[in-house]
């Protein structure tokens, strides 16, 4: 275009000479005129280029600034609000079709239980009033392994029923060495629980009495020693059977329902349960309705400890916050248990956010009058389960590892606690776009009250003990090919945003300060010309008599 313009230009200016030098008007305005028309066309091509530029240059930066500051403010909140929307849509299970339905059903996620167990040492001493000296032998560890089986979706698809299947399966390569068939040596559960069963009637404890004292001595009677597969898994327990054959109690066994299996834990189980498919309320998926066939826990004293709360820990609502106080229902303990916001941190690039267990779970009735409906009145620090059912009435408390955070008498009363916040305290982080849970330990302690049966002399020189049996860590940690996927399907897209966002209100900012500059400059430029233009036609003199006669 300059090939053509300036030859154009040229020509004009020729031509424009040609005709003043013609017709020169001997007047001085008409002069002006010709100096200013003259110079601005012979001197003024350089500004007949520029000037168009730097409109163009404006109206481009015009358009483009503000589009570019509208990218950077709206980009990431606009692909956040449709990633949580996606995250949503996806989380909901309410069909065979959903998209997660596989991942809940049987979840890939391995997860890792790991034993360890009480042993006490000094069984002669604490039968005459010594303190427990306690060994800590694990882990013992076990591959979970979970399904969801017979899945049926209600007709509204609010909710969904299934069974849930739980296997443990032994890792000795993970146990360093230690094996299920490892003995050790804990005080009698059993034999507690016959002593709940019959503390009312006089007659009962008589005749209990005369059958324990006949089949047993003073230490097999409140220690017993077994193989750690059979404390956690189940056997037959011999003051069990001896009290249920004999022909003196076998009645009693029957009307109390009290068999010879005796076991710790159990496998190969299979839960009847009914969630929220969150289907109405994203907020709702994966909370309990039932469980076990039941929709209250009936066991409790009150209408709030009664009440199934929350979900089984491994999957949360999406989109969590950290004013959110997430409830858990702890199969494990039989109650609704609640975490809260601790801290932020870091894993494998995803930022996520760290839940504990709220402090006043562990409280005393006196201390947090709502553990009252849990029959938590002793020093706080132990959740009472006497009343649970399984139990049958025997003492049985859950607590953190090595009585963490508990009332010191618990610790003080045996020797071995060494409680560590970081190793003992359950924990979950979440990663908050999807409620996903990335790692999880759920750390729990189970302890037995052990004291005097005053109706068995042989037992009269114990002291009340809370009794370490021992503690268990459920552990789950999302593997590397999940964590890409995961970053594929969720951070890419909010990465983009950020950088989308960043680059935008950089480049906008650097366009906008441009846009600036060249107003500025396209505004002098004009001034410039304009001023030129009148200084040459106030400063014009008269060019003197022409030599054309116009008479």
């Amino acid at each position: 275009s300059l090939v053509v313009l300036l030859p154009l230009l040229e020509t004009l200016r020729l031509c424009v000479d040609s005709t003043v030098f013609c017709f020169s008007l001997p007047t001085p305005r008409i002069v002006a005129w010709q100096l200013a028309l003259k110079h601005y066309l012979c001197h003024g091509t350089r500004n007949l280029l520029i000037m168009p530029g730097l409109k163009a240059a404006a109206i481009t930066l015009g358009v483009l600034t503000p589009v570019l500051l509208v990218i950077g403010f709206a980009s990431k909140p606009v692909i956040h609000s449709v990633v949580v929307s996606q995250v949503e849509k996806a989380t909901v299970v309410d069909s065979f079709d959903s998209k997660l339905f596989a991942q809940w059903k049987s979840p890939t996620l391995n997860i890792y239980m790991k034993y360890y167990m009480w042993n006490i040492t000094n069984t002669a001493e604490v039968l005459e009033g010594g303190k427990p000296v306690m060994q800590q032998l694990g882990p013992y560890v076990y591959l979970e392994y979970r399904d969801k089986q017979n899945i049926t979706f209600a007709a509204d698809q609010e909710t969904v029923s299934f069974t849930l299947f739980t296997k443990y399966t032994f890792q000795p390569h993970l146990s360093g060495g230690l094996l299920e068939s490892d003995r050790i040596a804990q005080v009698n559960l059993p034999l507690f629980g016959i002593a709940a069963q019959v503390h009312t009637s006089a007659l009962e404890q008589d005749v209990m009495k005369v059958v324990i004292e006949f089949f047993f001595g003073k230490s097999e009677m409140f220690f017993y020693h077994h193989t750690v597969g059979e404390l956690l898994w189940g056997f037959d327990d011999p003051l069990l059977h001896a009290v249920c054959d004999h022909e003196l109690t076998r009645k009693f066994c029957a009307s109390k329902g009290i068999t010879p299996r005796f076991s710790l834990q159990n496998n190969n189980t299979r839960v009847a349960i009914r969630t929220k498919t969150g289907r109405s309320n994203v907020r709702e998926v994966f909370e309990y309705e039932m469980w076990r066939d039941m929709e209250t826990l009936t066991f409790w004293n009150s209408p709030q400890c009664r009440m199934l709360n929350g979900t089984d820990g491994t999957m949360f609502h999406p989109n969590l916050q950290r004013t959110d106080v997430l409830a858990v229902y702890v199969d494990d303990i039989f109650r609704s248990a609640y975490v809260q916001y601790y801290q932020d941190l870091a894993y494998k690039g995803v930022q996520l956010y760290q839940f504990r267990m709220q402090s006043d779970a562990l409280m005393n009735a006196t201390e947090n009058p709502f553990n009252r409906g849990f029959n938590d009145f002793g020093p706080s620090g132990v959740l009472n389960e006497t009343a649970v059912p399984d139990y049958k009435g025997v003492g049985v408390f859950a607590s953190k590892p090595h009585f963490l955070g508990a009332a010191p008498v618990y610790r003080e009363n045996v020797v071995g606690m060494r409680p560590d916040e970081e190793a003992h305290d359950t924990l979950l982080n979440l990663e908050p776009y999807s409620g996903v849970v990335f790692e999880a330990y759920k750390r729990m302690q189970i302890n037995a009250l052990s004291s005097p049966i005053h109706w068995l002399p042989a037992t009269k020189g114990v002291k009340e003990v809370m009794m370490p049996m021992l503690w268990a860590e459920e552990s789950g940690i999302m593997d590397d090919d999940d964590l890409a996927t995961f970053k594929s399907q969720v951070y890419t897209p909010l990465d983009i945003a950020k950088g989308m966002q960043i680059g935008g209100l950089v480049v906008g900012v650097l366009c906008l300060g441009l846009l600036i500059f060249v107003l500025a400059k396209f505004r002098r430029q004009q001034r410039a010309n304009a001023a030129e233009s009148v200084r040459l036609i106030n400063d014009g003199k008269p060019v003197g008599k022409s030599s054309l006669n116009y008479d």
